[in-house]
This record gives structure tokens, sequence and C-alpha cells, in this order.
């Protein structure tokens, strides 16, 4: 009698196993693609006010007077954006909590790279929605140039650029420490570490193209990578994370405990047959 069943690629009887994404990080994901949709909708729909892109009929100029025409309609997807971070955080708790071995060291690294961008980009969101925001309604111009989103060498395009640049490492990292095996775990896997280098080779380009001018360039093509890539991904881990085995599948024993209840099999019939006596005794 062979340990191990086997079964035939595409049989009815192959049991599936279950997924090794736990519902929380399910859930963490699901929570993280509605996010990335919101904030992405959010962000595409708000009107380009400054730079060679602008699409208004009265554009945005340094050092930025007739900023406060933006207020509140510019600011309305750096809510999301600032949620997404923190769930990105958390997502990259969970994978390392469902991870074993090498996969779980990457995950605890990426885990130490998302806190980092998520401090960055929660203090500049912070900064521009409870200090220029709230300024620039009081008439309060004085010396906000640096701080406004308006002006693409500011302090808000600067720590935009830091915290995305970690976090197309933190997606690299996310994908490698995904355990699960399943075609939507693989997919997953794949739609994050691909992103995430993406965005790291686009930040490598831009450097060396622009050296020091980058402007908001880099803010534009990570920002849309990286969210929809987590909208995708999300839906992907939600989906992986209610998998179940079929019912009447086995999990697999470690070698021990099936040569241990192979030999309680083999013992027990051969201790029936020494006592046949006591079968028929009244």
């Amino acid at each position: 009698m062979t340990r191990r069943q086997q079964t035939l690629p595409g049989d009815a009887s192959t049991p599936h196993r279950a997924s090794t994404t736990s519902p929380i990080t399910g859930r963490v994901a699901g929570c993280a693609a509605l996010l990335a949709v919101i904030a992405l909708a959010a962000g595409v729909t708000t009107p380009v006010r400054s730079g060679p892109n602008c699409t208004q009929a009265v554009c945005l100029r340094y050092p930025y007077p007739d900023a406060a025409q933006g207020v509140p309609r510019d600011y309305w997807w750096m809510y999301p954006a600032t949620l997404l971070a923190l769930t990105v955080l958390a997502l990259l708790a969970c994978l390392y909590r469902d991870a074993t071995g090498t996969r779980r060291t990457l995950g605890l690294i990426g885990f130490g790279l998302a806190g980092v961008a998520a401090t960055a980009l929660g203090i500049d969101y912070t900064i521009q929605l409870a200090v220029v925001q709230p300024s620039l309604l009081a008439g309060q111009h004085d010396g906000l140039a640096p701080l406004v989103m308006y002006n693409p060498h500011g302090l808000f395009i600067a720590l935009e650029d830091l915290g995305y640049l970690l976090t197309g490492a933190v997606l690299v990292f996310a994908g490698l420490a995904i355990t699960d095996r399943s075609r939507a775990g693989r997919g997953a896997r794949w739609v994050l570490a691909t992103a995430g280098a993406a965005v790291l080779v686009a930040f490598a380009v831009l450097l060396i193209r622009e050296r020091a001018d980058l402007a908001d360039q880099f803010e534009i093509i990570a920002i849309s990578i990286e969210w929809l890539a987590i909208a995708a991904a999300g839906v992907l881990l939600l989906i992986t994370s209610r998998r179940r085995p079929t019912p009447g599948a086995t999990t697999a024993r470690p070698s021990g405990q099936h040569g241990q209840n192979g030999q309680n099999r083999h013992h027990e019939p051969a201790q029936d047959r020494s006592h046949p006596a006591t079968q028929d005794a009244p």
C-alpha cells in the first residue's frame, strides 16, 4: 500500500489544497483594492492646474498666489491615498504571518519598508490637508510656495517620490512573500513583483535622463502602476483566501505520521488473526 495516493491532473477525484492565504489577509487585500480604485478614480478626475499638462484656462504659476481655487477639490484623492498606504502596511503584516521560511523573511523586509513608505506619505498628505489647505483658505500665502502640491520642485513631490519609490520595493517583497500556489495566488505574486520592479526601473531611467529635474514625472508613473497593481492583486488575494479543500479531501501528513499509522494498520489485523477464539467467545 503506497503512502501517497496518485491522481491524474484534472481528475474529479483530485483533492484541492486549502489556501495558504488566511481570511484576514484576503479581507485586508480586498480593502486595499477598493481604496486603490477609489484613490485612482479621484486622482484621474482631479483637474491639472499647473505644469505642461495643465488643462485649465488659467494655469497656476510660481509662487502660486491663486492656489486656493483648487481647495478642496484637488485634495480629495489624498484621503483614500493615505488610508491605502496604511492598508498596504497591514497587508504586508498579514503576508508575513502567512509565510514560512525564506518567504517569511522577505515579508518582514517588505513590512519594514512599507512602514517607512507609509510614514513618508502620511506626513506628506497630512501637511497638505492640515497645513497648506487651511492656510490657502485663510489667505496666508507667505512661505507656502515650497509646500503646495502644484510646485514640481517642492516638498510635496519630494516626499511622494520617496514614498512611492519605497512602495515599489514593497510590492516586490510582497509578491515574493506570497506562498499560495493556486492560480490566483501565483497571479497576485506576479502582478505585485512585476509592478514593483517596473516602478524601480522607471525611477532609474528617469533619474539618468532627467537627473535632478524629475518634477512630477515619477510620481505620476509610480502612482498609476502601483495603484493598478494593488487593485488587481488585492482581488486575486481575496479570491484565493476563500479557497477551501474539496469535501473529503485529506491533508498531507508528515512522513513520520504516515509510517506510524501504517504500522498500526498492519498491526491491528495481525492481532485479530492471532486470537481467533476471542471472536467466538460468548
